[in-house]
């Protein structure tokens, strides 16, 4: 009888234990997937940028200012 309740609270410990370890591996990994879009979205707004810059024309300076400020709001 000892046994039984034994197994079973072992057993209960291991779900729970397993349950955890996946959400914060799930937790983990949209994290990391957030991150890397982030990541993603900033170099392709510097090569905007550089490209923007070569081209020099003053219209573009405001899609440069106004580009920063959406990477400035987006990393907050």
């Amino acid at each position: 009888m000892t046994a039984i309740i034994v197994y079973s609270c072992l057993t209960m410990c291991v779900i729970y234990f397993h349950l955890q370890l996946k959400t914060f591996f799930t937790k983990l990994i949209r994290f990391c997937k957030k991150c890397f879009d982030i990541f993603l979205l900033l170099i392709e707004m510097l090569k905007l940028i550089f490209y923007l810059l070569i081209i020099n024309n003053k219209f573009y300076i405001f899609i440069i200012i106004s580009i920063a400020l959406i990477t400035i709001n987006t990393m907050i």
